[in-house]
């Protein structure tokens, strides 16, 4: 998925969304334009889809209006369809917000420099509500960040072969870590969004990495490995390190 295919979805499901009436075909539409671009949208999707078929099976015809203003309520049965509607509206109208809100972020985001996108990229996650918090990821943010991700070249300074291991419960845009062993003299490059990544080398054997709220352990070999990251020794200390003030950074695993 690329930034002018994600743009077009947006836009797309926007005229959709602006939309006076809407049946099961249009909703579909929609939905495949939107799902994975956010967690949000998908979860909204879900309830707009619970609700339309709440309605659906309240009225004859597939076409349903959704202007309210013109909807008689005289009859039970009127109200009722009626206060259905409301509902299925509510999620709709939160749609058309999250959906207006991405763009406009992904807009800022397009024209910023490096720590302007940054900043675009956190307002939209900062945005997303609900029990995903800050793990609710945009694709468009993927892309963004793809764009403005930052190199740390790794090297080993007189180590042993090291083979990163890392337990990654949930994959963050824009990071991506060496999968090879890394020889003795050796260097490989990460790759990582340009974030604020707190970083706690506190255990003699492990090093433990947190960003969006989410943990990464990594294991070192020898408690031996001194952790020097961009001239600063990492080993004993938490320390907080500002990836997006440059676009490329050292860390070396230096062996006694």
């Amino acid at each position: 998925m690329n930034y002018q295919s994600i743009e077009k979805r947006l836009e797309a499901a926007g005229q959709l969304l602006q939309a006076k009436e809407i049946n099961r075909a249009t909703f579909e539409s929609l939905r495949s334009f939107l799902s994975g671009i956010h967690p949000r949208t998908d979860q909204l999707l879900e309830s707009v889809s619970r609700e339309l078929k709440h309605v659906e099976h309240m009225q004859k015809g597939d076409t349903i209006d959704l202007v309210i203003e013109s909807m008689p309520e005289m009859t039970p049965e009127q109200k009722k369809r009626k206060k259905a509607i409301l509902l299925f509206l509510k999620f709709w109208n939160d749609l058309k917000t999250e959906v207006s809100r991405i763009e406009k972020e992904l807009g800022q985001a397009k024209s910023a420099k490096s720590h302007g996108t940054t900043r675009a990229m956190g307002r939209i996650w900062a945005g997303a509500k609900g029990p995903l918090g800050l793990i609710t990821l945009v694709a468009a943010g993927i892309v963004a960040l793809k764009v403005t991700e930052v190199s740390i070249v790794i090297k080993n300074a007189g180590c042993r072969p090291m083979t990163p291991v890392g337990s990654v419960a949930v994959n963050i845009p824009g990071l991506l870590l060496p999968s090879e062993t890394i020889p003795t003299g050796g260097e490989a490059v990460a790759k990582l969004p340009p974030i604020q990544v707190s970083v706690d080398a506190t255990s003699p054997n492990q090093v433990r990495l947190t960003m969006y709220g989410l943990t990464y352990n990594f294991s070192l070999e020898s408690s031996d490995i001194r952790l020097i990251f961009d001239g600063k020794v990492l080993n004993g200390s938490n320390t907080s390190l500002n990836l997006g003030s440059q676009k490329q950074h050292t860390l070396i695993a230096q062996c006694k």
